[in-house]
């Protein structure tokens, strides 16, 4: 893993501020993330872009959790709202814990959901399903149109926390910290 300690990454012809305090940023987990929100505005004028953390109440040697939520999320999503096309990123870490937590960020067409509420308590129901706890970060959502530059800045700078540097070897090694929706 690739760690810059750069307070700018440069994308899209820009530099943008990140979150590199105090252990640095992942560089392939920034360029993914940068990625899939640049290809995703480039498809919506207004995304919705919604961060948790998800908490689990033991020790995992995988992933496979991640894949079960996201696929419910997505069903139930696309059921309750046609056209939400929902993109996502999440990151695993363990710090002084017994099991890992994921923070994960969801894309949505703002044009069709403009408010985080309804997503919320279908996460909190599906991730309780699961045996987990979710936590709402202050400031968890951000709603973005395309030619504002302030909010889409706030928003790659809030989730440049995900590269951060450390908390995330504590897994087995056929174990990813980092996954995201693909993007084009």
């Amino acid at each position: 893993m690739f760690i810059t300690y750069a307070d700018y990454y440069h994308y899209a012809g820009n530099d943008w501020k990140i979150n590199n305090k105090p252990s640095g940023c992942a560089l392939n987990i920034i360029s993914s993330l940068f990625k899939l929100i640049f290809n995703y505005q480039a498809d919506h004028y207004r995304i919705l872009a919604i961060r948790y953390d998800l908490h689990q109440p033991s020790y995992v040697d995988n992933n496979k959790r991640m894949t079960v939520f996201f696929r419910r999320l997505n069903k139930q999503l696309n059921a309750k709202y046609a056209g939400v096309d929902m993109k996502y990123a999440w990151v695993r870490e363990q710090a002084a814990a017994d099991s890992p937590h994921f923070h994960i960020l969801l894309l949505l067409n703002g044009q069709v959901v403009n408010h985080p509420h309804k997503v919320s308590q279908v996460c909190k129901r599906i991730w309780s399903d699961m045996s987990g706890t979710i936590y709402y970060p202050k400031n968890m959502y951000y709603l973005v149109t395309r030619n504002d530059l302030t909010r889409l800045e706030q928003l790659l700078f809030r989730v440049s926390y995900f590269a951060k540097g450390k908390d995330k070897d504590k897994r087995a090694a056929q174990t990813k910290s980092f996954g995201c929706s693909r993007s084009l």
